[in-house]
């Protein structure tokens, strides 16, 4: 059983300019619940639908589960196997401006696609090196394309390859739209590092976070070449001993590896959590915060001037911005329990 909640209240935030004042509306969240079917486990990633249909992809499953606009469950896709419309290793999902609902499967080297009525109507084959860094958020769309980033060997050079394709309308091929080696002594590669922390504009540019030490953001145009940084500069953030306590605690759960790994790990937080473009033609950057600290968004114009920072109130739990669609925002919530929902927000741009 999957409960939601419906409540309403607001995240306030004090604006910089006059005439600008956003606020997000509390809708709804999508909870496990572990007395039903559904045992989430850490989200690998989620995604609105055009109708804002919620697409949720566990890590703990091999399958992909839509839930209505409501939060209330209505539908499973994909099985583990290895035949058409089945999942082996799941790892990011999608969903284009007709409603088909798009996955990358490592295991199996595809990409498949459903439609909005959750018929598999195609299935796209990659070399198995190409998916071989595929990530969370690997997708991402403008009015018009869907996007994919990848990252693998290129056999002319030892470098690792990052590349980005566009998948045509039809749904049955996809283009290289750019690429670049990994190179430190390479400039322009500084400002497309930024893992799973990317997006592309209306006009087709790509906007991402650059290296250390700065993590400024970036706009890149690919048919000019051209590149603006925007944006502060930001400290990374550093996890208190509670919180690595915390994680560890709850990475038991899933394995004794995963604890082992994580207690390994470096401290230091990604400086952003995500990059998101909303259908006003704005820069959604989500920053990491200091553990029990408020969450905070800083929102850019498109040509990257900064307009303000919506904060969410001060917790434990962590969020992570997913998507925005139609004026709703959605986030991954790693509760400090251990458990994991989604939560959806109306965005008031009127204040």
């Amino acid at each position: 059983m999957i409960y939601f909640f419906i409540i309403s209240f607001f995240l306030s935030f004090t604006p910089p300019l006059e005439d600008t004042n956003i606020r997000l509306i509390y809708s709804y969240s999508i909870e496990e619940s572990e007395e039903g079917d559904i045992f989430f486990g850490n989200i690998r990633d989620a995604v609105f639908t055009n109708d804002c249909r919620v697409i949720l992809l566990p890590s703990s499953e091999k399958s992909i589960f839509v839930y209505n606009n409501d939060g209330k469950f209505i539908q499973k896709l994909g099985n583990e196997g290895r035949g058409p419309g089945e999942l082996m290793v799941p790892m990011s999902i999608a969903s284009n401006n007709t409603g088909d609902i798009i996955v990358t499967d490592l295991g199996n080297a595809k990409i498949a696609i459903w439609n909005k009525t959750y018929n598999l109507i195609s299935e796209l084959s990659t070399p198995h090196n190409a998916l071989l860094y595929a990530h969370t958020r690997s997708f991402q769309r403008n009015a018009t394309d869907l996007f994919y980033w990848t990252m693998s060997p290129d056999p002319s050079t030892g470098l690792d390859k990052i590349r980005i394709h566009k998948i045509d309308t039809r749904l049955e091929d996809a283009e290289l739209y750019f690429s670049i080696n990994e190179n430190s002594d390479n400039e322009m590669y500084e400002f497309i590092s930024g893992w799973g922390t990317w997006d592309i504009s209306e006009e087709g540019e790509i906007i991402t976070v650059g290296k250390s030490p700065d993590y400024h953001l970036y706009k890149f145009n690919v048919k000019d070449n051209k590149l603006v940084q925007f944006g502060n500069p930001f400290d990374p953030v550093v996890r208190t001993q509670k919180e690595n306590e915390i994680r560890i605690e709850n990475a038991k759960r899933i394995s004794s590896q995963a604890a082992s790994m994580l207690s390994n790990s470096n401290d230091e937080k990604p400086v952003f959590q995500n990059i998101e473009i909303d259908d006003k033609n704005f820069i959604w950057a989500h920053r990491s915060k200091v553990y029990g600290e408020a969450e905070e968004i800083d929102i850019y114009s498109i040509e990257g001037k900064f307009i303000t920072t919506v904060t969410l109130p001060q917790s434990n739990d962590e969020y992570r911005l997913m998507d925005i669609r139609n004026n709703e925002v959605l986030f991954k919530v790693a509760r400090e329990d251990g458990r994991h929902s989604l939560e959806v927000y109306e965005i008031d741009y009127s204040g």
